[in-house]
């Protein structure tokens, strides 16, 4: 059985977990993905493609949500 952080989570796996991260640190802030696209400079297709593991984002820009929405790399990739 897998546990969360284990080094043998797949992409996919990984992408999932973002997606579904992404989603409830967004709206735990109280923000749209509107709002987040804004503070992101990324469009809001983006924030939505990425909410539903549609492109997979590389370090920097997790990096950089992250910083966005106030909280660690960490908190979006567990």
């Amino acid at each position: 059985m897998k546990q969360k952080g284990d080094n043998n989570t797949t992409v996919q796996e990984r992408n999932k977990i973002f997606a579904k991260r992404l989603r409830e640190m967004r709206i735990k802030r109280g923000l749209t993905q509107y709002e987040l696209a804004e503070k992101c400079l990324f469009s809001k297709s983006a924030i939505g493609l990425l909410e539903n593991c549609k492109i997979q984002p590389c370090v920097n820009t997790v990096n950089f949500i992250a910083k966005k929405l106030d909280c660690t790399i960490y908190d979006l990739l567990t």
